[in-house]
């Protein structure tokens, strides 16, 4: 049985993860991007079904129930969790994806998993969150800066030297 392959892009918010994986889907032959479910209001310049799948909870828990998603999370009052429909098995399927997306694929067998976390320095990332909306919601902002502080402060690195 050939493994499905997926590239699983993570990090803190505003490092830059949707931009490299766009680099990444222009740029590799045979490659799919990966689109999440998710009951939270779209974000100012977000397209459905080119960012996110936005549904209702009743479709989230509805679609769920019949195996349409997997590693169904919740942030908030919001859920997410990946389109089953949207990984090719015949494709490098690249996505975007929180820890607990990550654990759960990196324990699933059906799956080659390449997880990449993407890091930059706190100034660039406040900046770059900043900028990405006319009138960015500082609140959520500050919500979601202190809880990857947290949910990254005990995540170690792998270090790969080349020669």
């Amino acid at each position: 049985m050939t493994k499905i392959k997926i590239i699983a892009l993570f990090g803190e918010s505003g490092v830059g993860k949707d931009t490299i994986q766009c680099w990444l889907l222009q740029n590799l032959n045979n490659s799919n991007k990966i689109i999440h479910y998710t009951t939270r209001p779209k974000r100012e310049n977000e397209v459905n079904g080119q960012d996110y799948l936005f549904i209702s909870k009743f479709d989230f828990y509805n679609f769920y129930n019949i195996d349409k998603i997997i590693s169904p999370t919740k942030y908030n009052d919001w859920c997410y969790g990946i389109a089953k429909d949207s990984i090719k098995e015949d494709s490098i399927n690249i996505g975007v994806f929180n820890l607990n997306d990550i654990q759960n694929l990196l324990s699933n067998p059906d799956y080659d998993i390449l997880p990449i976390r993407i890091t930059v320095d706190n100034k660039s990332k406040l900046l770059r969150v900043l900028m990405r909306e006319k009138e960015p919601n500082c609140y959520e902002i500050c919500r979601r800066f202190l809880a990857d502080y947290e949910d990254f402060k005990n995540i170690s690195f792998l270090h790969f030297e080349y020669k």
